[in-house]
């Protein structure tokens, strides 16, 4: 039973790793242009809800599970999302404000190249280098922090995930569980994807990002 254990494990952490279940955090490092409004649609009526499907009968030989789906509609997961999209959306936010910041700045020190000493001048240019990297280094710790936050999260939701699956093929006797990106064709009949889906619900409603409190800001040399 151990192996099955470890078996079903790294079947479920394989094919999570390989679901797209969240947006690529990382492809975020560029800063995004600024988003424009979506354009209102008509309101649609919202699809019936269908009823969840029934286990398979105890002992089916082998079973699957859509670990993408469950990634992706479980209510931790959509929480975390728009956890992480208003983390991004601040963090646009105070880097637009610092851009805009330090473009006034280095027209003030254009400005100020024809009046002050070129002694003078030298300290104020590399004042205002030294803010630049500053903020640079901010912003690029800030995302790391969120990255690191999100994948976190993420490992948390997948462990529990693995725990439902293997409680699941005990209590019912399931000889195999498959993910379904490696199956070709299967009936709905051998799903226990509801299931899980409605255990990792009450299991782990919710997963916090656990993002580092912010440091105070260093005071600006004039």
């Amino acid at each position: 039973m151990r192996q099955f254990n470890r078996y079903v494990a790294t079947l479920v952490a394989v094919a999570t790793l390989a679901a797209v279940a969240f947006p690529a955090l990382s492809q975020q490092q560029q800063r995004p242009a600024p988003v424009q409004p979506a354009p209102q649609r008509p309101a649609q009526a919202q699809p019936e809800q269908r009823a969840p499907r029934p286990l398979p009968a105890k002992g089916t030989s082998a079973v699957v599970i859509d670990i993408a789906l469950v990634a992706r509609e479980s209510v931790a997961a959509r929480a975390m999302r728009s956890q992480v999209e208003r983390q991004q959306a601040a963090l646009r936010a105070d880097e637009e404000k610092t851009d805009k910041d330090l473009r006034t700045a280095e027209q003030e020190l254009v400005q100020q190249r024809t009046i002050l000493a070129p002694e003078a001048f030298n300290q104020r240019r590399r004042d205002f280098e030294r803010r630049v990297n500053e903020a640079q280094q901010s912003s690029q710790s800030k995302r790391r922090d969120l990255e690191e936050a999100f994948a976190s999260a993420q490992r948390r939701i997948e462990v529990a995930m693995n725990e439902i699956v293997i409680e699941i093929a005990k209590e019912n006797e399931y000889k195999v569980v498959l993910p379904r990106a490696v199956i070709v064709a299967s009936h709905d009949a051998v799903d226990i994807t509801d299931e899980v889906l409605q255990r990792l619900n009450r299991k782990v409603p919710s997963v916090p990002l656990a993002l580092p409190a912010a440091a105070p800001a260093p005071a600006q040399r004039r």
